[in-house]
């Protein structure tokens, strides 16, 4: 009976965690395509996660299955963080450079945490960390190899085709922010607004005394003849 309570409860568990990830996705990225493809590192990350405890022989039990929903979060972190830094930069080399390794380490930090449990006595436990390592390795896998691949595809081949959608009653992406005294007052640079340094120019010149021309050479003056 408890067996089939944990498998009834964890089953809705599952299905409302995806639901509200599409949803958030959904909203993040406002377009299907985008929030589809930031999907791949957990949609991929969760199949490869199954035939991997499958091979080693790692069931499914109540003890592991709560594990599931955490793998989703990694997984969906990993393709929001990506997707976010593509968007800025459009070059997939910078984003492997600068997002991939903190996604690498922040991963590689998990997967030590829950390394720890595979040493415990306990098999339900023992699970939990086979089934948290296998789960957050295929993420991060997918995550930094198979995810770059397609953006860098679907960016060759059509270049700003990815990007972020608006939602109908917005008029544009990004907001802009110009004070009214930039239009009206001559004295005011962008620069003042933005913290740069801005010295106007006067047009005068200030005048300094030409030093004294010192007479005779170095140790006195001339000899008279």
């Amino acid at each position: 009976k408890f067996t089939n309570i944990v498998k009834r409860e964890s089953q809705t568990l599952i299905v409302g965690t995806v639901v509200l990830v599409v949803l958030i996705l959904f909203a993040s990225f406002r377009g299907v395509v985008s929030s589809v493809i930031a999907l791949v590192p957990l949609v991929i990350g969760m199949v490869s996660m199954l035939g991997v405890m499958a091979l080693l022989n790692v069931r499914v039990n109540y003890f592991n299955i709560i594990i599931v929903p955490i793998v989703i979060g990694y997984g969906m972190n990993a393709g929001i963080f990506i997707m976010f830094r593509f968007f800025e930069d459009r070059s997939v080399s910078k984003v492997l450079y600068h997002t991939g390794a903190a996604i690498a380490a922040s991963n590689l930090t998990s997967l030590v945490g829950w390394g720890s449990l595979i040493i415990a006595k306990h098999p339900g436990i023992r699970s939990m960390g086979y089934a948290a390592c296998i789960g957050i390795a295929t993420t991060m896998l997918a995550s930094l190899v198979i995810l770059p691949a397609i953006l860098e595809v679907v960016e060759e081949r059509r270049p700003g085709w990815l990007k972020r959608g608006r939602w109908p009653f917005s008029k544009s992406n990004e907001v802009s922010y110009v004070p009214a005294t930039l239009s009206h007052s001559p004295a005011v640079s962008p620069g003042d607004v933005y913290g740069e340094v801005h010295v106007p120019k006067t047009g005068v010149r200030s005048k300094r005394k030409a030093p004294a021309k010192k007479s005779g050479h170095r140790g006195g003056g001339r000899s008279k003849r």
